[in-house]
């Protein structure tokens, strides 16, 4: 196993003491980190509809952009000896020694890909068995994927390195169908071709070819015959990381491979080769990070022969080596069997049972998740001890001590003498070891899943508990190491009496077998933040949001939400942070004591939460991130100059509403499509790496007018409407100075202006009506906001909702279908991508090759949910940029189903 990975006892927490909250002055003296908005962080809620396979060289840039601080290069000996140990290759003394015809791979990749084959073979054999073998994937994507963007579509490497086990084979063997189509295609092509360019031998030879098979992946080579496309560095080239559109999708591509590969597996860590003719690299992805080898060339035999040791070494590896997480086992056909009958009893019209038929798709694997038992958490008992007071003190232990009976090695004297091997040593601790016993869940395909290869990449499935027979929701994600445990944050909340939040079963960081904690490794070579593995199973199977029956019961739901968020603060001192639609889960709610209503809210994802003690000391992270399209104006405009406060939350809770009328509701928008993507998605690019926006945000809560104008004067809009005035009172009772540049105030006009004796005394030549909308003065308030501010507590909001909630349901209006599915994709040539107050260029002029400003415009925006990614995932889980400490993130259902 790759001890360097997973090395070291326990991550670097702290207990939770309590601190009485903040003042929202003091607060907001303490600045926020940067955010970043990175292109995992954007694509969930993007505006443009769905996006096909054309437009997959976009997201390839703008993903090889994110990526640029999270590739290291090394020295290849290092990388073999250090992640890689074991014995070198040997040639044959009898026979030729194995060499690769460096001429073929100059030609094309189909020859390159042939040649790969003929001599990794002989490299990849183990006596007289074959552990791995190289297989040609172009031809064929995975047959489970589908062909929308970021499903999987045709994504496939020219060669994988495969497990020659029969599960495998069976999943990734070419079909008799899959032949005859190869043939067919093959002599379309050669009908075209002229007799000067005849089809090679080679694609005759299927023995060499395979299916595309994400589930089994081992290593994906992808190789490029021009130069041009290298990801890194070519030839003479000093630069590493080379600029230019072909190299920057080069690197996109290496990175979208990684994010599928992560994403089907459940690994650790995972090897890659990536060739560029005669140049060879070496790479290993982690959550923190890519490490890459320099170029091997494969024209010197000592440098070949580094590449053959590694595939030598690779095919004598035990699959923890290759980096295989073994607390994830396939499950039995019996343990299958035991799944599939506990979904058949689950009665018609149930809201589980069609998210159970998606995960449990044919040609999906299913899994058995080990957890351990001493991670299993009663929240009953945590109630019991609950005093709801600022006093009380979370009682869970630092990890070091949660993990001291799973497995790690003892602290007894050492019963060997000072002379004894650490290896004699470690050999008796581990037979000594107390035997650890788990909990086992049964999971198939995800019910979400991060799109990105570095961050959190948070997956939530529908679990089957073996112990109860009951489906649960587990959620699993690599955390910063430098942030707080959720599972301590829900001990914290329960302990404090927090209502409408999630029910944990089960939860902690993931050690291995050995006791060991998952770790990455990347950050000791990029500078980035370390991760550790961590898994949360909660009882709770909610639904999304998005699915409200009825808008009285949309409004029930946010209510509740927001009760959670304000128990959260005055009970707990725990600010959220991360308000968006996938957040707030609906929880059917039959006996609800408000007529009309059948949901209720709960408020997931907490992992990306602060201790108010903890944002009172400022930040402590150079970067985060959190959902783009319902964060604050005032965290968008001028990211890392304000701390997050209790207002960017509740304002955020605004954003969420107003987005979703414009989703289900009819409006006086005419161009909905650009409305939503100027308000919700609008950016510019910042200092660094860092972007801002919320400028349509600001403008519009000045004025008072809210994001979403319905077309009838219903219960919804009174209520969107009082929100944004709400929000438009405390904007004027706060000190906007720092954000002068964004809106002009009005100043009276002076009278060196005119001839004397003509000068009128008004503000402008315009009525009141009829001034600049960019203009802003404060509005008259029926209280002293400058004392209050209304979003400086929860009572103004939780008000508004209340009075909301005693109109009858039949006055609500009927909910519409998605209107955002009916977005085509923008079209570049009308709209700006950005918003119109940053004044910033087109999309057409930001895409000149290697231009330092390019920012093409799915970098912005976030795709509605698909048909393929369903919008019942429990939280739209935020990929962040993984700096030296803890990066902001939204949600998944951490209690449900969630980014990153």
């Amino acid at each position: 196993m790759d001890s360097t990975a997973h090395s070291g006892n326990s991550s670097n927490h702290q207990d939770i003491h309590p601190s009485p909250p903040p003042d929202e002055t003091e607060l907001a003296k303490n600045k926020t980190s940067p955010l970043k908005k990175t292109v995992a962080t954007r694509q969930r809620y993007l505006t443009t509809g769905k996006i096909g396979e054309e437009d997959r060289p976009e997201f390839r840039y703008n993903l090889s952009d994110d990526m640029m601080p999270y590739f290291a290069e090394v020295e290849a000996d290092g990388f073999l000896e250090t992640h890689l140990p074991g014995e070198d290759f040997k040639h044959n003394a009898r026979k030729e020694p194995l060499r690769f015809n460096t001429e073929l791979l100059k030609n094309n990749e189909r020859e390159m890909a042939e040649e790969f084959v003929h001599v990794a073979s002989p490299a990849l054999k183990r006596g007289g068995s074959k552990p791995l073998v190289a297989k040609i994937t172009a031809d064929l994507p995975d047959s489970t994927e589908s062909t929308g963007f970021g499903q999987g579509g045709k994504k496939r490497p020219d060669v994988v390195l495969y497990p020659n086990n029969k599960e495998a084979v069976k999943d990734y063997a070419l079909s008799k169908d899959d032949i005859e189509g190869l043939k067919k295609g093959r002599d379309k092509r050669k009908t075209l071709k002229s007799s000067k360019d005849q089809i090679e031998e080679s694609e005759y030879n299927f023995s060499h070819l395979a299916r595309t098979c994400w589930s089994w992946v081992c290593v994906p080579v992808e190789l490029k015959a021009d130069h041009q496309h290298s990801a890194f560095g070519f030839g003479n080239d000093p630069n590493f990381l080379p600029g230019g559109r072909k190299r920057r999708g080069a690197r996109g591509q290496l990175a979208d491979y990684a994010a599928r590969i992560l994403q089907r597996q459940h690994l650790l860590f995972f090897f890659m080769i990536a060739i560029t003719r005669n140049e060879a690299r070496l790479m290993r992805w982690d959550r923190a990070g890519a490490i890459v080898t320099q170029p091997l060339d494969l024209r010197d035999p000592d440098q070949a022969d580094k590449l053959l040791t590694f595939l030598y070494r690779l095919s004598r590896a035990k699959p923890e080596q290759r980096g295989c997480d073994r607390t994830v086992q396939r499950a039995t056909k019996k343990e299958i069997d035991l799944m599939r009958e506990a979904k058949d009893s689950i009665p018609e019209g149930d809201y589980r049972l069609k998210r159970l038929n998606l995960a449990m798709a044919e040609g999906w694997p299913v899994y058995k998740v080990l957890c351990r038992e001493d991670d299993v958490v009663s929240v009953d008992a945590w109630r019991a001890t609950s005093t709801n007071t600022d006093s009380a003190s979370s009682t869970v232990p630092p990890p070091s001590l949660s993990l001291a009976n799973i497995g790690l090695l003892s602290e007894d004297p050492d019963p060997f003498g000072p002379g004894t091997s650490s290896t004699a040593r470690t050999a008796w601790k581990a037979r000594n070891r107390p035997a650890v016993h788990y909990r086992c869940f049964l999971i198939c395909k995800h019910d979400f899943s991060s799109d990105s290869p570095i961050g959190r990449g948070t997956r939530g499935y529908l679990a089957y508990d073996m112990k109860t027979g009951k489906f649960v929701y587990l959620k699993d994600s690599w955390r910063v190491s430098t942030g707080n445990s959720e599972i301590k944050v829900y001990q914290r909340l329960h302990e404090r009496g927090v209502e409408n939040i999630a029910t944990p079963i089960y939860g902690g960081d993931v050690a291995d077998i050995d006791g060991t904690l998952h770790r990455t490794l990347a950050q000791k070579h990029n500078r980035k933040a370390e991760y550790i593995h961590c898994r949360l199973v909660v009882e709770e199977i909610g639904e999304s949001i998005l699915d409200y029956p009825t808008s009285k019961d949309l409004v029930a739901v946010m209510y509740g939400a927001i009760i959670a968020h304000q128990q959260a603060c005055e009970k707990a001192k725990v600010m959220h942070r991360d308000i968006s639609e996938a957040n707030m889960l609906m929880i059917p709610d039959p006996k609800s004591p408000t007529r009309g209503v059948t949901k209720r809210g709960i408020l997931i994802d907490w992992d990306l939460c602060k201790l108010y003690d903890e944002l009172m000391d400022g930040a402590k992270q150079s970067n985060r991130s959190g959902t783009w399209q319902f964060m604050s104006a005032l965290l968008l405009l001028r990211p890392g100059f304000k701390q997050h406060t209790v207002a960017d939350d509740l304002e955020s809770f605004m954003h969420v509403l107003n987005w979703i009328c414009l989703r289900y509701h009819d409006t006086l928008h005419e161009d909905l499509q650009a409305h939503v993507s100027l308000v919700f998605d609008g950016s510019k690019k910042g200092d660094l790496e860092n972007r801002t926006g919320g400028g349509e945000k600001f403008l519009r809560i000045l004025k008072g007018i809210p994001s979403a104008e319905l077309s009838d004067s219903t219960p919804l809009q009174v209520l969107v409407d009082a929100l944004v005035e709400l929000c438009q009172a405390h904007y004027n009772a706060t000190d906007l100075t720092p954000y002068a540049k964004f809106f002009r105030k009005k100043a009276p006009i002076p009278a060196s202006w005119f001839e004397d004796g003509e000068h009128p005394d008004v503000l402008g030549f315009e009525s009141s009506e009829e001034q600049s909308e960019n203009t802003h003065e404060p509005v008259a308030a029926a209280v002293d906001t400058m004392k209050y501010p209304p979003f400086s507590t929860h009572e103004k909001i939780l008000r508004v909702f209340e009075k909301a909630l005693l109109v009858r349901a039949d006055v609500y209006p009927i909910k519409q279908d998605d209107k955002f599915a009916q977005f085509a994709k923008i079209d570049r040539s009308q709209y700006s991508v950005h918003s119109s107050f940053s004044g910033s260029k087109r999309y057409s002029e930001e895409l000149g090759d290697g231009g330092d400003e390019e920012q093409p415009l799915a970098k912005k925006l976030r795709p509605a949910r698909t048909k393929q990614q369903p919008s019942h995932t429990l939280g739209a889980i935020i990929e962040n940029e993984a700096t030296r400490d803890q990066p902001v993130a939204g949600g998944s259902q951490a209690a449900g189903h969630r980014d990153g």
